[in-house]
Formats: C-alpha cells, sequence, structure tokens
C-alpha cells in the first residue's frame, strides 16, 4: 500500500498542532490556538506556554501502567542522559495515541507502535531459532506474540486490516536509540538512525539480521501474513537512510527516535529529513506540555 502524501505547506511538526484531535485545552496548553474561537487566556508564545506547563508539574499518568515521574519528565527535558526503557515506553505510548487519533486525507494512519522491549524479546529468541532443523514449526514465546499484538491492550490495531506499518524503538549498548519502521506490505526494515558514525552500514545490518530473518516467521505463526504472502519465509530487507539529519550530542538519540516516528508515519523519510537538530527543543518542548497536560487531567 503506498504512503499516502500530504499536500499541505511543508513544516516539521510531531503532530501538536491543529491537525490532530486534541481539545481545547489541550491545543492551549502545547501553544496553538484553538480551532474557532480565540480563549482570551490562550498564550500565543510557546515559551510561555511551555513555561506554564512546566510550573503544573506532577507525576504523569498516561493510562494503564505507563507513567512518568516529575524526575523522568525533567530528564527528558535536559537530554542530559539517555533515557530508560521504561521512560521511552511512556513516551512510546503517548505517541501511539497522538499518530492513531489523527485523521489525514479523511482516513487514519495504517500504523502502530510496539514497546521498547520487543526487539531484545525477538532477538533472545535466536540462538534457538537458528539451532531448530524446522524453522517453520518454531514456537515463538507468548510474550514476544503479546508485544506484537498488544495482549489485549487498547488502542492498538489489527495488523494488515488497519496498520502496515511497524515502529519499534530499540536500544543498542544502552548508549544509542534508533528506531525501526517494519513495512509488512513489501516486507522491508527501514532503520531510523540519528547518529549513524557509531556504526558502518554493514555492521548495523548484520546485528538486524537475526531480527529480519525471525520477522516472516512470527508473522506466520501469528496468522498475520494474507494472500501471497501467508506462507512467505522471506526475510526482511534491511536499510539505512543517509538522509536523516544526525544529532549533535548521542543523548539526544533518544527523543529524536521518537519525533523520527511522528515524522514518517505521518509523511515517511522526507519530513524525517525536515527534523533538524535546531528542531528539537522547540518540538520537545510542545510534547512536553502535552504529556504534563495529559497528568493533570488524568
Amino acid at each position: 500500500v503506498p504512503r499516502r502524501r500530504n499536500k499541505r505547506l511543508r513544516k516539521f511538526s510531531t503532530k501538536l498542532d491543529g491537525r490532530l484531535q486534541f481539545d481545547k485545552k489541550t491545543k492551549l496548553l502545547v501553544g496553538h490556538p484553538p480551532p474557532v474561537v480565540k480563549d482570551p487566556n490562550f498564550v500565543d508564545d510557546p515559551e510561555k506556554g511551555f513555561q506554564n506547563s512546566i510550573k503544573k508539574l506532577k507525576s504523569s499518568s498516561l493510562g494503564g501502567e505507563a507513567s512518568l515521574s516529575v524526575k523522568e519528565v525533567l530528564d527528558i527535558v535536559e537530554r542530559k542522559k539517555h533515557l530508560l526503557a521504561k521512560v521511552m515506553d511512556a513516551l512510546i505510548k503517548f505517541s501511539r495515541h497522538l499518530l492513531r487519533t489523527e485523521d489525514l486525507d479523511g482516513e487514519k494512519l495504517r500504523v502502530d507502535l510496539l514497546d521498547t522491549n520487543f526487539v531484545s524479546l525477538l532477538f533472545r529468541q535466536f540462538p534457538k531459532f537458528s539451532k531448530s532443523t524446522a524453522q517453520g514449526k518454531f514456537k515463538f514465546p507468548g510474550d514476544v506474540v503479546a508485544q506484537l499484538v498488544g495482549g489485549g491492550e487498547s488502542g492498538r490495531t489489527e495488523l494488515f486490516t488497519e496498520g502496515g506499518f511497524l515502529y519499534a524503538p530499540f536500544s543498542f549498548d544502552r548508549k544509542h536509540w534508533l528506531s525501526l519502521c517494519i513495512d509488512l506490505c513489501i516486507t522491508s526494515i527501514v532503520v531510523l538512525d540519528s547518529n549513524i558514525q557509531l556504526r558502518k552500514d554493514h555492521d548495523r545490518f548484520g546485528e538486524l539480521q537475526p531480527f529480519a530473518l525471525m520477522l516472516p516467521y512470527l508473522l506466520i505463526q501469528h496468522g498475520v501474513y494474507h494472500g501471497k504472502r501467508k506462507r512467505s519465509t522471506t526475510h526482511f530487507s534491511i536499510s539505512r537512510p543517509s538522509s536523516i539529519p544526525q544529532v549533535k550530542w548521542p543523548t539526544d538519540s533518544s527523543i529524536k527516535s521518537i519525533f523520527l516516528i511522528h515524522a514518517h508515519a505521518t509523511d515517511g523519510l522526507e519530513e524525517c529529513g525536515d527534523l533538524t537538530v535546531e528542531q528539537l527543543d522547540p518540538e520537545l518542548k510542545k510534547f512536553i506540555s502535552a504529556i504534563i497536560l495529559v497528568g493533570i487531567t488524568s
């Protein structure tokens, strides 16, 4: 299924703008005017809106078990260290809500976002999988399958029917976050990497090869594939675009991996190319303002 092209004036956004179905109060807090009537209390300066949000900062519940403490929110804002998986999972949950509630050209985005441990859980199966004499009959454990399909979690998509693209953040050596875009329709994996100097393409592809080999078997086991691909065990191809603006500080890879998911899910690699280092700070402030609002109103 070809990715829909958006004909709007190009300007990078993490979807915290008028095209996102936020209510009026959310729009005010993240620094955007309401669509019809401007509220007299509206703060026209995004920086002032962010500072107002920080003043109201408290632990934020994002639904279910996902939550962020005050310290964790400040860690995200300061960007002085790599974010923990628990923090990234909370951001993924919030991002899933943002992307799945957006109505682009009359249709919802056909995407889903997986938790940070999906990739590592699947990697752990490779020693057993590679030794299996009948890989087509290899049974992946329930926790891996649950990560793929949501395990009853609300807001998850039905693969192929509702979601053709999966996004999975992954941390290499606990020092660098990147995101994988898994295209179910053309069986490809696009590595959204904001610090490619850490690994050459050959090395990075070698690290991801076990994941690419096992993924079709996992999809077959779950019955995700349809039609001609129903029994295809062809491994997923891997590519890493060089057009993505690179971070100046390694610790920025955490939040940038999240924003790259936002950009790619909405408008592909072209919008990823618009996410410059200079955009990180203003976009992060809008993002954090919205998260704080969720904590205030939940």
